[in-house]
């Protein structure tokens, strides 16, 4: 995207800024596949002008030229997520040497897909930076400007490795969970970190915490009865104790509670009853980053263009075999009509 600020950038996870002086004002082209193929380092001219309804561009370079319709509609609003400088809190700047050992760092690392997630955090001596992925773990002369103190963030490694790529050696963060700033290099980079989901404290409800409170009771009465009638002797209407020929044990069988069965014995009409199963409960839900969701949905694209791809590889092959083999049996043909006429003309 062109603009007056410049050129932007960006593929839904990451936002490239370059800041170049142009006349041309919101214009939106394709990815320029064409002109990375030429590899050219030549200063080019950009031309754009009206075709009916199309609008059309053309970018010249050198012996190059490549002419194009620009993208119908408006490019999203990418000013909104630029980090303000003045909500810059955690800054660490690496120096040339730093940045090369870890960029070899961060190629060793295994991959852990799908984000592949790299830790960064300040080291005790608060003179170097400390960098994490999966089991391996080293650290980098660096030097922070602003406060990294109980301060850890995770990048993703391929992230990092492009910026790195791009000369940025200077790396600002405003939060864990808001969008980060790299600069020092070709223009300003800007990325989200990878942010773990909040897991919210689960409240309980008040009505399952007196079904707790009521079960735990009923189960205190259990065993209070069960204390002071264990031989199962029947007790009269003022609570006198019977005599101990005249006490009839209880039938165990399973499925029936101690409750009801001292209820039984003592005479008592009104049993208490069990105490009911607390229903389990529900965690909330975590709400989920619009920037994650939108990196889902391009890579399942990409995923299936993949597919696609390799399915129509796949037909191509199946035609060149299917047509060889035609012409084989074309040859088999001809040559078994040539040895028929063969035969004819020596009889």
């Amino acid at each position: 995207h062109f603009c007056r600020e410049g050129m932007v950038a960006t593929n839904g996870k990451e936002l490239l800024h370059i800041e170049v002086a142009l006349t041309v004002a919101n214009l939106t082209i394709p990815f320029p596949h064409a002109l990375l193929a030429t590899k050219s380092r030549e200063a080019g001219r950009v031309a754009t002008w009206c075709d009916k309804e199309d609008r059309c561009f053309r970018f010249d370079f050198g012996n190059w030229r490549w002419t194009g319709k620009a993208l119908v509609g408006s490019f999203p609003n990418w000013r909104a997520i630029v980090p303000d400088a003045a909500q810059a809190r955690h800054v660490v700047s690496l120096d040339a040497e730093s940045a090369a050992q870890l960029a070899v760092f961060l190629r060793n690392i295994p991959a852990e897909p799908p984000n592949n997630p790299v830790t960064l955090a300040m080291s005790k001596d608060r003179a170097s930076l400390e960098a994490a992925g999966g089991e391996m773990r080293t650290r980098f002369a660096a030097t922070f400007p602003m406060g990294w103190e109980d301060f850890e963030v995770s990048v993703n490694r391929d992230i990092l490795l492009r910026l790195l790529s791009e000369g940025h050696r200077r790396l600002v963060f405003s939060d864990a969970r808001c969008p980060f700033l790299a600069a020092g290099g070709l223009g300003t980079y800007i990325a989200m970190p990878l942010c773990k989901p909040q897991v919210q404290p689960v409240q309980p409800n008040p009505q399952e915490e007196n079904k707790m409170n009521e079960s735990e009771k009923q189960n205190d009465l259990t065993r209070s009865t069960e204390t002071r009638n264990p031989e199962g002797v029947s007790i009269g209407a003022y609570g006198a104790r019977g005599p101990r020929t005249n006490a009839v044990k209880p039938e165990r069988s399973e499925g029936v509670s101690a409750i009801a069965r001292n209820a039984a014995f003592s005479g008592e009409s009104n049993a208490v009853p069990a105490a009911q199963p607390a229903a389990p409960i529900i965690n909330p839900e975590v709400p989920v980053n619009p920037l994650d969701e939108l990196a889902s949905a391009v890579d399942d694209f990409k995923a299936r263009i993949r597919a696609m791809c390799d399915e129509s590889v796949l037909l191509a092959r199946k035609v060149k075999e299917v047509a060889l083999a035609q012409k084989q049996k074309e040859g088999e043909f001809i040559q078994a009509r040539r040895a028929i006429e063969r035969i004819r003309m020596a009889i």
